[in-house]
């Protein structure tokens, strides 16, 4: 327990005293120093059941986390200057007194891991921010909520049995992001996304995990669809039907992140194009993905992984020169082909390119393989732009072997201003390295690279794929001023 005071002493009167004090509660974990805190925490460790007196209108902040015995929260009401109640972790918790959904000052309600409980109160609390149900994994029932509560907003229920939210959700007018990211029960889609659900005018993040049900929602009245303010949809082991894609573009058109977890995704059909404002796309676990028969017009980043290197995906459509032409893109998934509109080639431990005055707009694909005599690949591989021997950003963190990393780099020059450091009218090098936990090189990695100039960015006179600096320059340029490469200083 601690408590925090604040007086005023005026020399006149030595009894003139004015106290204010907030007062903090919390009973999380043992405590070892055997005194006050230690007694009152074995006694609530034994209880398997406590009431709370009323007169403790200047307690601030309540917390019973990890008590194991106890079985409910009893009347808090004489509380009415409560901000946080916390019975995270209680075990054996399964019944919460109505008064706790009342308080109205309470910003941070903590009811996390609570394994019994199956319940909650119905809740009318202006000032919440924070409701935590995350591993309540017999709760089956959303609250309800029984009057505006606009301050709140994250909401994350994984961890829970509930499938459905009640129409009065949408009374949290605020919220920006809603998770359900793991579970025992299958969602029913057409609950979690229902235009109640999907049209509040906040909520700009969705992540689903185990989902049936998708079903486009009827029309309004005038016939016309309203399209929700959502820009981040995460739909993970859910079951996909044929108008998933369908609902996506008719209902989430603001949509512009998008990720997929799903090994019964096959082909995504043409009607993706239609997502116009859509600049992220992650399809990790889609084992069975065959291709992709449109590509949304903005798409700048897109990540796949485990899926067959061999599809038509992986082999043509992610390959498209048309893809790439504005520099923008960048993109990672399982392949070993270098496209022949890569008009340089370079490999090695490091590849590297020559140019004055500023860095060019050029488009890499890069692939990365691993000695058979080596150990064991490191998984965590970044892959870093070293100019003249300094690190300047990195460009991908968790690379892997056996990918292609596809990017332009005009993107990534603009967003960090990496001309304004450079020498002018004098030949930079340009590295691109791949070093492992602590900026270690990975002995047996080798890279290889093509590089795409985007001539109507560059001037081609002040590009150079082999060393200016060399009599001939047929000299490998690895070969030369390999100190620069030796050891390499974070920017």
């Amino acid at each position: 327990m601690a408590a925090s005071s604040s007086s005023r002493y005026s020399p006149s009167s030595s009894f003139n005293y004015a106290f204010k004090y907030d007062v903090f509660l919390s009973f999380r974990g043992e405590d070892t120093r055997h005194g006050f805190t230690g007694h009152l925490y074995n006694n609530l460790y034994a209880l398997t059941d406590f009431s709370l007196k009323p007169g403790f209108t200047c307690v601030k902040v309540l917390r019973f986390n990890k008590c194991p015995n106890v079985t409910h929260i009893p009347d808090v009401s004489s509380f009415i200057n409560l901000e946080e109640l916390s019975f995270s972790f209680c075990r054996k918790l399964s019944t919460i007194h109505e008064s706790v959904g009342s308080l109205d000052n309470l910003k941070i309600l903590d009811a996390e891991y609570c394994h019994k409980l199956r319940s909650f109160p119905s809740l009318m609390l202006p000032s919440l921010e924070k409701l935590e149900l995350s591993g309540c994994r017999r709760l089956e029932s959303f609250p309800e909520i029984l009057g505006k509560m606009e301050h709140m907003r994250e909401l994350n229920i994984s961890g829970t049995r509930i499938t459905e939210l009640p129409p009065s959700f949408r009374n949290l007018t605020g919220l920006r992001s809603l998770s359900r990211s793991k579970g025992d029960c299958p969602l029913n889609g057409a609950s979690f996304f229902n235009p109640n659900i999907i049209t509040m005018p906040q909520l700009a993040h969705i992540s689903a995990y185990l989902m049936n049900g998708w079903v486009f929602p009827e029309e309004d009245d005038g016939g016309k669809i309203v399209s929700s303010n959502i820009q981040s949809i995460h739909v993970i082991d859910c079951n996909l039907t044929d108008e998933f894609f369908l609902v996506l573009t008719r209902w989430f058109g603001n949509v512009k992140e998008l990720t997929i977890y799903n090994e019964d995704l096959i082909i995504i059909p043409e009607c993706v194009k239609e997502l116009r404002f859509l600049e992220t796309m992650c399809l990790n676990q889609c084992g069975n993905l065959l291709d992709m028969e449109g590509i949304p017009p903005k798409l700048e980043y897109f990540e796949a992984d485990g899926i067959p290197s061999n599809t038509p995906l992986c082999r043509s459509t992610l390959l498209n020169q048309e893809l790439h032409k504005a520099g923008n893109t960048m993109f990672i998934f399982p392949g070993d082909v270098i496209p022949e509109w890569f008009e340089h080639r370079s490999s090695g431990t490091s590849i590297s390119f020559w140019f004055r005055n500023k860095l060019p707009h050029l488009v890499l694909c890069l692939l990365l393989t691993y000695s058979a005599g080596s150990e064991e690949c490191p998984h965590l591989l970044e892959l870093f732009l070293d100019i003249n021997g300094t690190i300047y950003i990195s460009f991908w963190y968790g690379a892997t072997t056996y990918h292609t990393y596809l990017f332009g780099l005009k993107k990534v020059i603009d967003e960090h201003n990496l001309n304004e450091a450079l020498s002018k009218n004098e030949w930079n090098r340009a590295t691109v390295i791949c070093l492992q936990h602590r900026h270690a090189p990975v002995p047996g990695l080798t890279i290889e690279g093509g590089f795409n100039v985007l001539e109507q960015e560059n001037s081609m006179q002040d590009i150079r794929f082999t060393n200016p600096f060399t009599v001939s320059e047929s000299q490998n340029p690895d070969n030369v001023n390999e100190d620069s490469s030796l050891c390499y200083q974070p920017r």
